[in-house]
C-alpha cells in the first residue's frame, strides 16, 4: 500500500465521510464549552463549504478526522 493508494478496506467513501462529517457538526453545533465541538465548527467554518478542505479529507481514505472516524467506527466499520 502506498501513499497515493489508501487500503481501500479502510477507507471511507467521500460521500459517506462528508454525511458523517455533518452528523457530527450538527451533534456538537450547541456544545459550545468544547474543545473538540470547537475544532468541528472550525474546521466547518473553514472549509467554506469545499468538502475537499475539511478535516476528514486531510488524510488518505478521508480518515483525517477523529470524529469522522470514531462515528465510522460506531457503524461497524473498520478502523486502522
Amino acid at each position: 500500500m502506498s501513499a497515493e493508494q489508501p487500503d481501500t478496506e479502510l477507507a471511507i467513501p467521500l460521500e459517506v465521510a462528508l454525511r458523517l462529517c455533518e452528523e457530527v457538526l450538527e451533534a456538537n453545533r450547541h456544545r459550545l464549552l468544547d474543545l473538540a465541538a470547537w475544532r468541528c465548527r472550525e474546521c466547518a467554518y473553514d472549509s467554506h463549504g469545499d468538502s475537499a478542505s475539511r478535516g476528514f479529507s486531510t488524510a488518505p481514505g478521508n480518515r483525517g478526522c477523529p470524529m469522522v472516524n470514531q462515528r465510522w467506527e460506531e457503524l461497524g466499520r473498520p478502523m486502522s
